[in-house]
């Protein structure tokens, strides 16, 4: 069973870094930077009234210099 109204944050990489649109995101979309990994994605909480859905979703449709955004939700996947 898998619930689509979970706030567990985003992780998403830019098209060009600059600390100015991570500032910019963090402002629009009442996220907060939590993590920079090493192969330019960034994790972030979502302190928004969206789920990370909606977020998503939201950010797509608003911003050009995203190229990967998705929910930084744990996969369930079991070994057989």
């Amino acid at each position: 069973y898998r619930t689509f109204n979970k706030k567990e944050g985003l992780i998403l990489s830019f098209k060009v870094q600059n600390s100015s649109s991570i500032e910019d995101l963090e402002h629009r979309y009442n996220i907060k930077l939590k993590y920079k990994l090493s192969a330019g994605y960034y994790i972030f909480d979502n302190n928004s009234d969206l789920n990370d859905i909606k977020l998503v979703e939201n950010i797509i449709e608003n911003e050009d210099d995203i190229r990967t955004i998705k929910p930084n939700w744990k996969l369930n996947v079991q070994a057989r």
